[in-house]
């Protein structure tokens, strides 16, 4: 995702983006979504990590968590984006990379936050919450949230976590969900009222709606012709029917 010079144009680009699924021709209303180019942000908690929590990966760096020069290192590599998820969604985005952990000794044993390298701030029951808000008021825009890298589900615990939190994601969405059955497509969702899919990556996912780990494609660069490329050499390696998303590296 690019923002081009000219204080006018980015103002445009910032109303324009937030509602670009329901300006879409309709020769592109009754095709499968997965046949569409849709924008994505890696890792994008990214923006909220928290410099005082302890490290999570790599590994070689983890019995450093005490030190702040180390979890300063550790910040500096691991963030993706600079905006936070509304103005992601305001900006175009439409697949979430969110990366789920528990923090060991939590007094509450369900809460959880997102992670990469360190945890955010936020917890995950507050960003959906918002994300859910967002979809609300922008019914026509097809929003695809992949939960996946799960850590600190401890064995013991591991079931129980995540039969809450897909439950709390089925009760807090509720009829948005686009169910895993048939082959989405635009018209479908819109017809049916439904706006939010769940990629759920975990093996005992049994709920209809919640998607499996949905293939997406990650472009590691700002520069659009670059992504556009990437996209499309992958593309030519990858038997169909397939689904897909571009999954840009975009901070605003």
């Amino acid at each position: 995702m690019t923002m081009f010079p000219g204080k006018g144009r980015r103002k445009r680009e910032a109303t324009g983006y937030k509602e670009w699924m329901s300006q879409l021709p309709s020769e592109l209303h009754s095709i499968p979504l997965f046949h569409l180019s849709i924008p994505g942000s890696h890792d994008s908690m990214s923006y909220d990590l928290d410099i005082n929590s302890s490290i999570l990966e790599p590994d070689r760096l983890k019995k450093f968590s005490r030190i702040y020069c180390a979890r300063k290192i550790v910040l500096k590599w691991a963030i993706t984006q600079e905006e936070n998820i509304t103005k992601q969604l305001d900006s175009g985005v439409r697949y979430f990379d969110l990366r789920i952990a528990r923090k060991p000794n939590d007094t509450d044993p369900t809460r959880l936050y997102f992670h990469h390298g360190l945890y955010t701030r936020t917890d995950v029951k507050t960003v959906l919450s918002n994300i859910n808000d967002w979809a609300e008021g922008h019914p026509k825009e097809i929003l695809i949230l992949a939960l996946s890298h799960f850590k600190g589900f401890d064995k013991n615990i591991e079931k129980q976590l995540h039969a809450h939190l897909m439950s709390s994601i089925k009760s807090l969405f509720g009829s948005k969900l686009v169910p895993r059955k048939g082959t989405p497509t635009l018209k479908y969702c819109w017809e049916k009222k439904k706006n939010v899919i769940v990629s759920y990556d975990y093996r005992f996912n049994h709920y209809p709606e919640l998607w499996g780990k949905i293939k997406y494609y990650y472009g590691n660069t700002m520069n659009p012709i670059n992504v556009e490329t990437k996209l499309c050499q992958e593309l030519e390696k990858t038997p169909k029917p397939f689904k897909k998303v571009s999954h840009d590296c975009c901070s605003g």
